[in-house]
């Protein structure tokens, strides 16, 4: 109620912001952002910073000033008790061009362990992608009129997905246990920057950190063909724990 209450503000007064010239947006993370509001919908920001249009979950925003010369320098930090940070970078890799581009815009969901039941992390992290691979290149020899290799359908039956029914099985599995992550309560979402890059302050903890990619299409009916990169990470005390750089693979 409170989210979509701050979103009918916000769309309310948008109209009578433009006077105002460039408008302030504080982040959560301690990073502001100085663009234009161009809208709000449900629990969603819509903001152009540098000709980007950025869409901002209302969990990550503090506080938006519309006229420019009565916002702070800065604000309290809304995390004071958090004693860790997550910094991850995404990036879009042309398959042929070679051309990398950062991911801006990416949605990240970052999960502690302890906050989220029942979830199978290999099926999402591993499983998936690598079946995923297989039925792929199944479907190229079968397309292509070629016959399918013995050593592709052995493993094909290795990991249950032998049979169309059998793969849309393990979509669907996949998908489910996606959703405990990105529709959990307790999850802290942030978004990448136009850098591809993004940084949240956390608690000491272990954690599932779900990332999105918001400009890669997916080849299968599963969200996670391609589109998804799932990483588990026990973060310390006073750490800046850097994930591994994620590379999404987009077809020219």
């Amino acid at each position: 109620m409170r989210k979509s209450l701050l979103a009918l503000v916000i769309s309310t007064i948008f109209s009578l912001t433009c006077v105002y010239g460039q408008h302030l947006l504080y982040l959560k993370s301690g990073d502001n952002l100085k663009g234009e509001l161009i809208g709000g919908k449900k629990d969603t920001v819509y903001f152009k910073f540098m000709s980007n249009r950025l869409a901002l979950p209302i969990s990550q925003v503090n506080a938006i000033y519309f006229d420019e010369s009565t916002a702070p320098k800065a604000l309290a930090d809304p995390y004071a008790d958090m004693d860790a940070k997550l910094i991850g970078y995404v990036t879009d890799v042309h398959v042929l061009s070679e051309v990398e581009m950062p991911d801006a815009g990416t949605s990240v969901y970052i999960v502690k362990e302890a906050d989220v039941k029942g979830f199978d992390y290999k099926l999402v992290a591993d499983t998936f992608q690598v079946v995923n691979m297989y039925r792929d290149m199944y479907n190229l020899y079968v397309n292509g009129g070629m016959q399918v290799p013995d050593e592709l359908k052995v493993m094909m039956k290795v990991y249950n997905v032998d049979t169309d029914a059998k793969f849309e099985s393990v979509c669907r599995r996949t998908n489910k246990n996606i959703s405990l992550l990105k529709n959990n309560k307790k999850a802290i979402k942030a978004v990448c920057d136009n850098d591809g890059k993004f940084s949240m302050p956390v608690a000491s903890g272990t954690y599932y950190i779900l990332i999105v990619s918001k400009n890669t299409t997916s080849a299968t009916s599963v969200e996670a063909g391609g589109r998804v990169y799932c990483v588990k990470a026990s973060v310390q005390q006073n750490e800046e724990y850097v994930i591994p750089p994620v590379k999404f693979e987009v077809q020219d």
